[in-house]
Order: structure tokens, then sequence, then C-alpha cells
């Protein structure tokens, strides 16, 4: 699967995107549309173009790896696009071991949907800016 044009507006929307390094509330060094690794710290300056790019390859590593982590159970196109926007912000890591793909994979549409809503936090404290973007990672899940 490939997350459609609006699933990629909307992680755009949740991420933002700063040209300038900086470091997130879990004090990793970020830049464009939430990119960390290699290569990425402190002085680190992209261009427009820079970032997007960024952006398109991270989301083509995920698009891979959640397409096959769903490959063997139904996976609506919103579910798909949820899901890789959760996974886009928290990692492929915590995604992959997650309750909320262990309840999709087995069909249980409403408590997968009710994963989201767990991932708020960080470093133990609820984020509202979390809060929203898993309401709208939730109801984006459901079709709503």
């Amino acid at each position: 699967m490939k997350v459609s044009p609006e699933g990629a507006k909307f992680i755009k929307s949740f991420e933002g995107c700063k040209l300038h390094a900086y470091q997130d509330l879990g004090n990793v060094w970020t830049c464009g549309y939430g990119a960390t690794g290699v290569g990425i710290g402190k002085g680190t300056k992209w261009t427009q173009e820079e970032a997007d790019e960024r952006f398109l390859k991270d989301l083509e590593s995920r698009e891979l790896r959640l397409t096959d982590l769903v490959k063997d159970c139904q996976t609506t196109q919103n579910q798909f696009d949820a899901m890789l926007s959760l996974a886009y912000n928290i990692g492929m890591k915590a995604f992959k071991d997650s309750t909320l793909l262990k309840e999709h994979r087995a069909g249980h549409v409403s408590r997968a949907a009710a994963q989201f809503l767990n991932w708020n936090k960080v470093n133990g404290m609820v984020v509202m800016g979390l809060v929203r973007r898993r309401t709208a990672e939730r109801l984006m899940y459901l079709g709503e």
C-alpha cells in the first residue's frame, strides 16, 4: 500500500516543517518534517527542497515496512494512513511492537482504534499536541 495524498498532507500538518534543527520534546535533534538520525544535529540547516525530499524518502521507507506488517490482514486506506502517521511519529520499532498493530492484525478495529489514544506522552507527561494528533489519527482509522 501507499499513503494517500490526504494521508501525506495529514502527516505534514502535524509534523510541521522546520528548516533549522531543533531538539524535540524528547531532546532528539529534528529537522524538516520530523526527520531525525544521522546527519541531523545542532546547526543542521536544510532548504525546503531538502526537507521535502527527506520527507518523501522517510515516508516511502515507512510505507514499505508498514505494508509488510499488514500484508496478511484487511486494511483500508484510512487505516493505513492513520497507522502510518502514528508510525512516522513514534518510530517503526515502537509501532511494530504495539498493541495497536496486534489488535489491527487480529481484526479488532475498535480495540485497535482505542490504542491510538495511548500514544500521547513524552517522558511520561501528556502532551496536548499529541492528544490532538492521536484523536485525529483514531478518527481517520475509523473512517470518520
